[in-house]
């Protein structure tokens, strides 16, 4: 007969479960969504007041894009929300738009693909 309060659980011998999603490796640090826009900010050479600001110039609005794939890529167990309030208090709607955006410009835009890929591995070689 099953007694549930019979059970003992030994978690001692249990190997931990990282917060991924399948595809994405997690790093062993937590990156911060304000050192990734930083990195972005001083690579694109645009101050980082404007990756999180409202300007809606089309420059911007790329890098703004890339900061939000490359944190989402970085921290993959951070909802939208979290990604948005980070950054700057945007809405999760604004972050999804961002995100699929930044996924049709790696698609279309060699030089977006390869320095998205440049700043993942940046934070994932210094971790």
């Amino acid at each position: 007969m099953f007694q549930p309060d019979k059970i003992t659980f030994s978690y001692r011998h249990a190997a931990p479960v990282p917060p991924f999603r399948f595809g994405a490796e997690v790093p062993r640090v937590r990156v911060l969504a304000v050192d990734v826009a930083g990195h972005i900010s001083r690579r694109c050479g645009v101050d980082a007041i404007d990756i999180f600001g409202r300007s809606n110039k089309k420059d911007i609005g790329r890098i703004k894009h890339l900061t939000v794939f490359c944190v989402h890529k970085l921290r993959p167990e951070m909802s939208y929300t979290e990604i948005g309030l980070r950054l700057g208090g945007k809405d999760h709607s604004t972050i999804s738009h961002s995100m699929h955006m930044a996924i049709l410009l790696r698609m279309k835009d060699r030089d977006f693909y390869e320095l998205s890929e440049a700043v993942i591995d940046h934070f994932r070689i210094r971790t």
